[in-house]
This record gives C-alpha cells, structure tokens and sequence, in this order.
C-alpha cells in the first residue's frame, strides 16, 4: 500500500496499525488524538487543577481526568465501555503504562462532584 502524498508534510500522520514500540491498537485514529494530547501536554495542565488525592493513591486524580477525556474521545459514551480501553496499549502507554480500572471511573466522578459543591 502507497502512503497518501500528504504524508511528506506530516510524517507522523502516517500509522499503519504499529507504533515506534510495536503496539496495537483497535481504535482508528487514536495515534494522532493521543500525540495530540502529548504534544499540548494535557496531562500537565491537569496536574495544575489542584484536585490532589492522598499521596499513596493509585490512579492520581489528573490521571483519572485525563483517561476520562481519552475514552470519550475514542467513542466510550457510557462508563462501562471504559472496559474496552482496558487492555488498549496505545492507551496504557499514553496513561504512564498504567490504566485506571473501569469501576474506580464512576467513584472518582461522584467524589469530584462532593467536592465540588
């Protein structure tokens, strides 16, 4: 298969199922959303709003926003479809290489929902 002519401009466009570390992945396009996220440093920015957990927390609270705002990205509508993320390596990797279990998604929302008001 030729790649599209385009791909000269914009060689990390081009993803053919395989990344730098041979990872797969099911969800079309999340290469270019994912590095997108990267390069605009999301997870930093996340970081900075100040909804801290206890220091000895698995899954920090920017990390559970961050896989949140992944997983709708990537189509998850419903908590429960968080689940198909779970063994997603492109997802993992863009996580730390650790994702949050699927049933911490809807504890976390109404704990930041308590706090909140």
């Amino acid at each position: 298969m030729r790649p599209h002519k385009n791909i000269k401009k914009y060689p990390d466009l081009w993803y053919n199922g395989v990344c730098e570390d041979n990872i797969t992945t099911n969800f079309a396009g999340s290469k270019v959303i994912l590095g997108l996220i990267e390069t605009i440093r999301f997870n930093q920015a996340l970081r900075t709003l100040g909804l801290a957990k206890a220091a000895n927390a698995i899954s920090p609270t920017h990390c559970i926003l961050q896989y949140l705002i992944i997983g709708w990205l990537l189509g998850c509508e419903r908590l429960f479809h968080y689940r198909s993320l779970q063994g997603d390596a492109l997802v993992a990797h863009a996580l730390g290489d650790r994702v949050p279990h699927h049933t911490l998604l809807n504890k976390d929302l109404l704990r930041l929902g308590k706090a909140r008001q």
